[in-house]
């Protein structure tokens, strides 16, 4: 039963982490709950690392100060780590470190969801919660996270064009 309610804990704060960072790439994006209270502590001391596609392009800069105010919020070991270019190859050997440093939560924005799925295995087979953003055909994962519907913001592009 305590496997379990960490296990839950874990990966709702692994989703938390990315959707703040992401809300953080938004203009004004703030982070905290419904009633504006700021971020809930989790009921243990995890480590959660954000791998981005890379640390250089200024999106994935910016979505790491959402990620650095969830860490500051909730007082969790929370931080972002991504290769220094967009290359599926380092953002393995990322992804390899922290399973070695034995982390509890992985998010992931794959530069190329094929090229890790191996690495991904391997984190949850170490009993680490991953959750993906951008990774819809990703098959190692628990959770993954889009952020808007294909089809739905396809039919509202051409609904505007039609009507200009």
């Amino acid at each position: 039963m305590m496997k379990q309610r960490r296990f839950k804990t874990m990966a709702i704060a692994a989703v938390a982490v990315i959707g703040l960072g992401i809300t953080a790439c938004t203009p004004g994006g703030q982070s905290g709950n419904a009633d504006g209270d700021g971020v809930e502590a989790g009921d243990g001391d995890y480590t959660i690392a954000i791998v981005p596609k890379d640390a250089t392009n200024p999106w994935f800069v910016r979505m790491k100060e959402g990620v650095d105010k969830y860490a500051e919020d909730s007082g969790m070991d929370v931080y972002q780590r991504g290769p220094s270019e967009t290359d599926a190859t380092m953002q393995a050997q990322v992804i390899q470190d922290l399973i070695a440093q034995g982390v509890d939560a992985i998010g992931v924005v794959p530069v190329d969801p094929a090229a890790i799925e191996n690495v991904l295995k391997q984190a949850l087979d170490a009993g680490i919660v991953v959750v993906t953003h951008e990774g819809a055909s990703q098959e190692n994962t628990m959770y993954d996270i889009e952020a808007f519907n294909n089809e739905a913001y396809g039919a509202f592009i051409m609904d505007n064009l039609a009507a200009a």
